[in-house]
């Protein structure tokens, strides 16, 4: 999801910010009820990466407008609670979701986890389409293909194989052997 925040961003730019935030919104939670449906760990795979990828449309837009929304002198009182508010919410959304998988409504497990993401996501987007203001954007802004795929994809599979961290390792854990 990182490298796409990137992309995100500058399709926000050429699209606009509300459109590109209310598209990351209802894919991301399009995707939260696919998770919630997948019959397979494929299929559980597939609907998380997707997530990813509507995350990465949906997160640059948020600063977006906040930056146009929020008058510049209350600016640093926003960021500031916005810091513990992201702590707090990394620190309990796995709580909140071990609570929910233990109490297991409705005996669905973990996928209840993920339904609790719909709901939200519904919440949110109907809540969005009525309060987001329209920002339009710049038609003249280029995206292209290349930097995108640059951005995206790491610069050579290299990166990815044993030998690239130790050239004398033929497996990934000879690799460990040598690191003592």
């Amino acid at each position: 999801m990182g490298s796409l925040v990137i992309v995100g961003g500058r399709l926000g730019d050429r699209f606009g910010c509300r459109r590109l935030f209310l598209i990351g919104l209802a894919g991301f939670t399009l995707c939260s009820l696919a998770d919630a449906l997948a019959g397979s760990p494929f299929e559980l795979v597939a609907s998380r990466t997707g997530q990813g990828v509507f995350g990465g449309l949906l997160i640059p837009q948020g600063f977006v407008l906040l930056m146009r929304v929020i008058p510049r002198e209350s600016m640093g009182r926003v960021f500031g609670l916005f810091g513990p508010l992201i702590a707090v919410s990394s620190l309990s959304g796995p709580v909140v979701a071990g609570l929910l998988i233990e109490a297991d409504p409705f005996g669905l497990s973990w996928r209840s986890v993920f339904l609790l993401n719909v709901l939200s996501g519904v919440l949110m987007l109907a809540a969005g389409l009525r309060v987001i203001p329209p920002f339009g954007g710049d038609g003249s802004i280029r995206i292209r293909p290349a930097s995108c795929r640059r951005s995206t994809w790491p610069p050579s599979r290299r990166a990815f194989r044993p030998a690239a961290f130790c050239p004398a390792c033929s497996s990934p854990w000879a690799s460990l052997r040598h690191a003592r």
